[in-house]
C-alpha cells in the first residue's frame, strides 16, 4: 500500500504541490455481487470514514487527483435475511484507499465540478484479501470561505474478488456504487483566472 501511495504521488503531484488541500470526510455506498454459482446473489452496505487530500479544491487548474483513505464497516446477512452492522471478531474491518483522476469541467471562484476515472484498493482484514475496482467518479466542490472548501463526489466502481475455499477457488463480480461527504482546509489552493503554468505565463518570463 505504501508503495502505491509514493507512485501515485510521483506520476501526478506537479510543482505546485504545495497547493493542496486536506480534510476529513464521511464515505458509504452498497457492494452488490453476483457469487460463483447463479443463484449466489446479494447486496452488502458499507459506511465509514477517514481523510482526504486533493491537489486542486479550488485552483483553475484542469487536473485534479483526489485520494481518500479510509476505514469502513461492511454490513453483512444473517441466516434470517435481516441486514445489521457486525461488531467483533465478526466484524468486516476494510481499510480502502480511493483514487480520483479529475478533469474540471466547470470552473469558477467558488465552485468546481469534475470528472474521470476511479481506482479503489481495499484490504478486508476479516476476509484476509485485497480488491481492486475501477469505476468512475465525478465530485463537486464549493468553497465556502477563503481556507474551506465542501466537497462531494460519488461514483461507481467494479471489480473481481478471487476467494479460495474447501472446494477450491471462487470468483465474485461485484459493482459498487459509492459517495464522499466531506470538508478540506486548503493551503495556498486559491482561484485565480490565470491557469496555474500556461503559456501567458511563459511569455511573461
Amino acid at each position: 500500500m505504501k508503495k502505491i501511495i509514493l507512485i501515485i504521488l510521483l506520476l501526478f503531484i506537479t510543482k505546485e504541490m504545495y497547493a493542496i488541500g486536506l480534510g476529513v470526510h464521511l464515505t458509504g455506498g452498497s457492494s452488490i455481487y453476483r457469487g460463483y454459482n447463479e443463484n449466489e446473489y446479494g447486496d452488502r452496505f458499507f459506511i465509514g470514514a477517514g481523510v482526504t487530500l486533493d491537489t486542486t479544491a479550488a485552483m483553475n487548474n484542469l487536473f485534479n487527483y483526489r485520494m481518500h483513505l479510509d476505514y469502513t464497516n461492511l454490513q453483512r446477512k444473517n441466516y434470517l435475511h435481516e441486514k445489521q452492522f457486525y461488531v467483533g471478531k465478526e466484524n468486516h474491518n476494510i481499510l480502502n484507499m480511493q483514487n480520483s483522476f479529475g478533469f474540471g469541467i466547470v470552473r469558477l471562484q467558488n465552485f468546481r465540478f469534475w470528472l474521470g476515472p476511479h481506482v479503489h484498493f481495499s484490504y478486508d482484514f476479516y476476509d484476509k484479501h485485497f480488491g481492486t475496482n475501477l469505476g468512475l467518479a465525478l465530485g463537486f466542490n464549493y468553497n465556502m470561505a477563503k481556507l474551506i472548501t465542501l466537497s462531494l463526489d460519488c461514483g461507481a466502481r467494479v471489480g473481481l474478488l478471487e476467494w479460495n475455499t474447501g472446494s477450491g477457488k471462487k470468483y465474485t463480480a461485484r459493482v459498487e456504487p459509492f459517495v464522499n461527504l466531506g470538508i478540506l482546509f486548503r493551503v495556498k489552493d486559491e482561484y485565480t483566472n490565470e491557469k496555474v503554468g500556461n503559456d501567458s505565463d511563459k511569455s511573461e518570463k
